[in-house]
């Protein structure tokens, strides 16, 4: 076997920095680099990477996430938002309409910067939508309670008018009485 050794010229004298053992010598060579691989115990699979290279295979500096974190931080992102919808819809009714459109306006921006924050934390966004039966079950509880909150000031209002024409029409026969 060859002996690799990388050496370092510096003025005029030789230093060894780094060598490559022959692989004769070497019971189960790294395939990357030719050092030891690693102890092998005689079960299951022989090492093909010392501990050096294993440390750098499949170190990525990607950022983007796969398809899986896409889509639940997606999913994730569309629960928040229905929350906020109930959440706006209850400030319309306690503080004014003004305030619900406000918070429903906002709602395309905020889907956007959850969705990019949560693609970042994929365990936050199995945390949002990883009830299991459940958070299908409260995301139905939550899209009828958003629709009864949405209906309920119209209704309110249609109530209040019938009570005003009620009292009208008591007041009529009273006083035509």
């Amino acid at each position: 076997m060859v002996d690799i050794t990388m050496e370092t010229f510096t003025e005029g004298t030789v230093t060894q920095t780094d060598s490559v053992p022959p692989t004769s010598d070497v019971e189960y060579p790294c395939r990357v680099c030719g050092k030891e691989a690693g102890p092998y115990s005689g079960r299951g699979r022989k090492p093909t990477l010392c501990a050096d290279c294993k440390g750098t295979r499949g170190s990525s500096t990607n950022t983007r996430s796969s398809g899986k974190n896409s889509a639940q931080a997606r999913q994730a992102a569309q629960i928040l938002v229905m929350g906020n919808h109930l959440a706006g819809a209850g400030l319309g009714i306690v503080i004014g309409s003004n305030t619900q459109n406000a918070v429903i306006s906002a709602q395309d921006t905020f889907r956007e910067a959850a969705e990019k924050a949560l693609e970042a934390d994929p365990v936050l966004a199995k945390q949002i939508c990883g009830g299991g039966a459940m958070s299908g079950k409260a995301a139905l509880v939550i899209a009828y309670a958003v629709m009864a909150v949405g209906i309920f000031p119209v209704a309110k209002m249609e109530l209040d008018e019938k009570i005003q024409a009620r009292k009208e029409r008591q007041l009529a026969n009273e006083s035509g009485a």
